[in-house]
């Protein structure tokens, strides 16, 4: 699914693909399930506040459907 989600963009002059923010932000809870990273929880938390139009509902289904911990990063 998270193929089916990528967007192209246009990074230093070269198209490329680019992973959504909903799924970069799955992988990173993802990453901290087993070693938690301050770093990891870090960049969480800025993705979310720079980035008001996140699509919540998405996150919540996958994090219930996965049972990721959130550690109060939502």
């Amino acid at each position: 699914m998270e193929f089916g989600r990528r967007n192209r963009a246009e990074v230093w002059g070269v198209s490329c693909w680019i992973v959504s923010l909903e799924d970069l932000i799955l992988s990173k809870l993802i990453w901290i399930q087993r070693i938690f990273s301050d770093q990891q929880a870090l960049d969480i938390e800025n993705l979310l506040e720079k980035n008001p139009e996140v699509n919540r509902a998405y996150l919540v289904k996958w994090i219930e459907k996965l049972r990721l911990k959130t550690y109060d990063l939502l």
